[in-house]
């Protein structure tokens, strides 16, 4: 932890413009994405069957080991996605408020893992493109309600790294050191 420290003091040492806008750039991404969340996000059907359903995990500990269904009929996902809701709603007290806080904060890490792609030299410029042209959905998107569907352009980014991998260790590097 304490190398990850260090090679980011280094890092905004080097760079202090760019360390500058990229803070200013996260506080406005978080800030439009916190910004009185619980009086614009949704929460409707769909939102308060999960959150009954991680609600029964986290009070009776009764295991989930189907996910929500989707509309084609008997067909349903995995439950990865209510064991991802759990900490965030148990945080909350079990308000719907804290997955919603949950998503939007994982819109803040699209942007700033869209701006580590940029610095890398094997990204393409079309994928960032992409990327950013989502930008205002995924901003909109954070304000809805529980939902992970804001989190794709996130996961989205991972795919375009291709063969690079996004580790807590690697962030930072300077060019010379590889």
């Amino acid at each position: 932890m304490e190398k990850i420290a260090l090679r980011i003091k280094n890092w905004i040492r080097q760079n202090p413009k760019e360390a500058i806008i990229l803070g200013v750039i996260l506080l406005v991404a978080t800030f439009l994405r916190l910004y009185r969340i619980s009086e614009y996000m949704t929460f409707l059907g769909d939102e308060g069957r999960d959150v009954i359903i991680v609600r029964r995990l986290l009070v009776d500990f009764d295991p989930i080991l189907i996910g929500p269904g989707t509309s084609i009929g008997n067909m349903y996902l995995g439950p990865l996605y209510y064991y991802l809701m759990a900490p965030a709603l148990a945080l909350a007290g079990l308000s719907p408020v804290g997955p919603a806080v949950q998503i939007a904060l994982l819109g803040v890490a699209t942007v700033f893992f869209v701006w580590y792609l940029a610095r890398c030299p094997s990204f393409h410029l079309g994928n960032l493109e992409v990327l950013a042209g989502r930008q205002m959905e995924v901003v909109s998107g954070c304000r809805r309600g529980p939902r992970l569907h804001p989190s794709i352009p996130l996961f989205g980014a991972f795919t375009f790294s291709g063969d690079r991998v996004f580790l807590a260790s690697n962030l930072f590097k300077s060019e010379e050191n590889g």
